[in-house]
């Protein structure tokens, strides 16, 4: 998704899509962090 928001926004000067694809990105790496962290919540709370 980077390499699309690159190339179709930036090269070619189409804002939206470069706008639309780094919103899009910023919220899956939101949407892992989350996963990422409750999945570590649990796994600590097991072994204690």
């Amino acid at each position: 998704m980077g390499t699309l928001a690159y190339y179709y926004g930036y090269q070619r000067y189409e804002n939206g899509i470069m706008w639309i694809t780094v919103i899009v990105l910023v919220i899956l790496v939101q949407l892992v962090q989350m996963l990422g962290d409750s999945l570590a919540a649990k796994i600590s709370n097991r072994r204690r």
